[in-house]
């Protein structure tokens, strides 16, 4: 398939990447605010460092958010709301995260989904 991007080995590379990322100890911790800690990493060769944001998301306002939209679904399954949420627009990801430019999905398989998100950023950066 001539010019047809395969999204399900593009994620895994993404994901082996990830794996290597995380089991590094270099990590610089850049900020601690509001629960979060924001850390980088320089990537060789890459023109800009790589960041992580670890911190806990309150479930609870996901979940109400849910419930409001939809009261039937509670009791649903993690597979379920996943196919809730394959039905989502912008207009429902911008009530999650008002910071969301954009959002769609560009490729759905069988065990993965492809998502593109473009979102308001405190710095400059160039689309990538």
């Amino acid at each position: 398939m001539e010019g047809k991007i395969d999204y399900e080995s593009v994620a895994r590379k993404g994901f082996e990447l990830y794996k290597t990322l995380q089991a590094r100890s270099d990590w610089v911790q850049v900020k601690e605010a509001d629960g979060a800690t924001l850390s980088s990493v320089v990537l060789e060769g890459e023109p800009i460092n790589c960041f992580r944001a670890v911190g806990v998301v309150p479930g609870r306002l996901f979940l109400l958010f849910f419930l409001h939209n939809s009261p039937s679904l509670a009791g649903k399954s993690p597979k379920e709301m996943a196919e809730l949420m394959d039905n989502f627009e912008l207009k429902e990801w911008k009530i999650l995260d008002s910071e969301i430019l954009d959002w769609a999905i560009l490729e759905k398989g069988d065990k993965y989904r492809v998502f593109y998100q473009e979102n308001n950023l405190p710095w400059p950066l160039w689309h990538r």
